[in-house]
């Protein structure tokens, strides 16, 4: 296992910025994941797994950084389905890609996230009309508290809108492998907006895997920025989901705002309301801004700072709530010192006005 010291965050994260971690453990092995645990837990220091980190804002970590780059995917026969056995430092899109070429259906809705396999599980991630609760079978991971390892089913991980067990317990599990359960028949599912109006050459019916890959790599291309050109960590905020008798009332207040069906209640576009409602889509405050082409994606430009990050997305919750009433969280977790915050109360108090965004 190797072991650096004094990582800078920003090379280890795709907002790119950050203060520096104490200490980086990089494992490439499944054994080294546990090697790691033991390590910090003696060094008494915090640990945080990272695999991408596409999904962090951290202004400074005082404690250890997990680095997980262990490789591999097992494909396993299972009738009318196939498990694949995924190492959870594999690239995540190399995942979809993998399954996609086999003409296995689950994953293709899922192109184009970034990040690792190991943490995907974390977010429950999703996308256009798609979730990982969907497909995933089981996930293997560390436990840092019982220091054992454990493997969980898809019931286990009680998963939630961009949400799951693991980030209740934000640290606590290092995820080193999920199995996923893919189908071989025919699936397509193109419910979500974006897909249900993509100019398809062919009915449904007759879609591939890969020809749905391919449009949502298409739309993700109009929506979000390249790497090269911004820090980014995709949507930032996570879509509000209120009562039916709210979401009726959103409706009437704001018409034309988008509502979507998410389990018992109704799931508010955000980046509709922080583009029609807040006017804040390409709103900069320094070098930290409001996506031009998405408004939930907040992105850094060179000079930009964590503290900044944070500061201006504060700003936009502030501005949502007393322009609409909602409260908003982030979907990106937030690092303290030596913790994370995810969906905190703290990062919603009223904060002074930010100069170009109310």
């Amino acid at each position: 296992m190797r072991v650096l010291q004094r990582v800078p965050l920003c090379f280890l994260t795709t907002l790119k910025v950050g203060g520096a971690a104490r200490m980086v453990f990089v494992a490439e092995r499944k054994e080294e994941v546990a090697a790691a645990a033991l390590r910090a837990a003696a060094l008494r220091l915090p640990l945080l797994p990272l695999g991408g980190g596409s999904n962090v804002l951290l202004p400074e970590w005082r404690g250890a950084v997990l680095l997980l780059r262990t490789r591999g995917m097992v494909w396993e026969d299972a009738g009318d389905t196939v498990l694949l056995h995924v190492a959870g430092g594999e690239p995540w899109d190399a995942v979809v890609a993998r399954a996609v070429r086999k003409g296995l259906w689950g994953l293709e809705n899922l192109s184009g996230i970034p990040g690792r396999a190991g943490a995907a599980p974390v977010q429950n991630i999703s996308a256009y009309g798609a979730e990982l609760a969907q497909v995933i079978a089981a996930v293997e991971a560390y436990d840092t508290k019982a220091h054992r390892w454990r493997r969980f089913t898809a019931r286990e991980c009680a998963f939630g809108y961009r949400d799951s067990m693991f980030k209740r317990e934000q640290g606590r599990y290092l995820i080193a492998g999920i199995t996923l359960r893919l189908r071989r028949t025919a699936a397509p599912n193109l419910a979500y907006r974006d897909l249900a109006h993509f100019p398809f050459r062919k009915p449904a019916a007759r879609l591939t895997p890969d020809e749905v890959r391919r449009a949502v790599l298409e739309i993700r291309a109009r929506k979000f920025p390249s790497p090269l050109q911004y820090g980014t960590a995709g949507s930032f905020f996570k879509n509000p989901v209120v009562t039916p008798c709210a979401a009726q009332k959103l409706a009437r207040q704001f018409p034309g705002v988008p509502l979507h069906a998410q389990g018992k209640g109704m799931k508010v576009s955000l980046a509709w309301i922080l583009e029609h409602v807040c006017a804040l889509k390409g709103v900069w405050q320094g070098d930290v801004g409001l996506y031009e082409k998405h408004a939930l994606v907040l992105v850094t430009r060179e000079g930009a700072t964590a503290r900044a990050a944070i500061g201006f997305a504060k700003a936009v919750a502030r501005i949502v709530r007393e322009k609409t009433g909602l409260t908003i969280e982030p979907e990106v977790g937030i690092g303290a010192r030596d913790g994370m915050r995810v969906c905190t109360e703290d990062f919603l108090p009223a904060t002074k006005n930010v100069h170009g965004v109310s």
